[in-house]
């Protein structure tokens, strides 16, 4: 029996109706099928902050699009909001990381330009997560990106195959 493991889904797109609403909504129901406890936040319709703690949560799953290389503007927002301090050098008074339960940090991301180019940009979106971002989780925490290039010139049965397999990667990343 796979232990319930607590999962925290940040989704950053300002279009309910967007692909990546679709990958969200398949990764939360995977991972409810599989017995995990998910809460779900939804930035970038301009009334969600995010949360300012995930302690209790074991993994962290960012679902976003990458724009020019980096992340969505209230993606970015809540990592200068809830995390810069932390990455700063300058924790909150003595209390622990906000992340410092999470031993799992997985970025779900899709792209309109291919693997070369974002390797020729410095995948700034990725770097900032593995750099500043992971330090701060659990000791030994995972750090996985599982990411869709060239979006725009995707047959449709690629995209729904996407789909699927992010959702199966999260969920045997989480379990495993």
């Amino acid at each position: 029996m796979v232990a319930c493991v607590r999962v925290f889904v940040i989704h950053t797109h300002p279009v309910e109706q967007s692909y990546n609403a679709a990958i969200r909504n398949r990764v939360v129901e995977t991972l409810r099928d599989a017995g995990h406890v998910v809460d779900v936040s939804l930035l970038g319709d301009g009334t969600n902050q995010g949360p300012d703690d995930l302690i209790g949560y074991e993994a962290l799953v960012l679902i976003n699009p990458i724009w020019w290389g980096g992340m969505p503007a209230p993606l970015l927002a809540w990592v200068q909001r809830v995390l810069g301090p932390e990455i700063d050098g300058s924790p909150s008074r003595g209390r622990p990381s906000p992340l410092s339960s999470i031993a799992h940090l997985i970025a779900v991301v899709t792209h309109g330009s291919s693997r070369l180019i974002n390797r020729l940009e410095g995948e700034p979106a990725r770097q900032l997560l593995r750099r500043s971002v992971l330090p701060l989780c659990a000791g030994q925490a995972s750090f996985d990106w599982v990411s869709l290039y060239k979006l725009d010139r995707r047959p449709r049965h690629e995209l729904e195959e996407f789909i699927r397999r992010a959702a199966d990667e999260v969920e045997a990343i989480t379990t495993g």
